[in-house]
């Protein structure tokens, strides 16, 4: 029978931790309060960033500080700690009709307008209201 008591090199290679300057694979899933998916990574095409270094929310970071190698964390981050306080001044009203035909529009439907990713926050049989919530490089 093998087993293993403690390892005696445990001190000398501590295991490592996420923190400032340190790189971070990993995957992730992000879903809305209803349940839906709306942003994520595969074993593929994870995400890869610096830690500290701003590439993604502050949120995250201050979430994951401190994990090692094959930890999992779930978490929720709020919309203004994504993309700030509300600011009326990004609501687009925008005419249906400006619409491609067809396309089934409801709230939360996320859209690409001229280079700029958004959100339907209202929809009615006449009207979308868009609010803007990223520039799309």
């Amino acid at each position: 029978m093998w087993g293993c008591r403690d390892n005696p090199l445990k001190k000398d290679f501590p295991m490592p931790q996420i923190g400032p300057g340190t790189y971070v694979t990993m995957e992730y899933d992000a879903f809305l309060e209803s349940g839906t998916r709306v942003l994520g990574t595969n074993k593929k095409d994870p995400l890869v960033f610096r830690f500290g270094s701003g590439e993604v929310l502050q949120k995250i970071e201050q979430e994951i500080v401190g994990l090692h190698p094959g930890a999992e964390r779930e978490f929720v981050v709020e919309p203004e700690e994504a993309f700030g306080e509300f600011d009326k001044s990004r609501v687009l009203r925008v005419p249906l009709e400006e619409f491609p035909k067809g396309k089934k529009l409801k709230k939360g439907t996320l859209l690409k307008v001229r280079a700029k990713r958004v959100s339907v926050s209202w929809a009615t049989s006449r009207r979308i209201i868009l609010c803007s919530i990223s520039t799309i490089p």
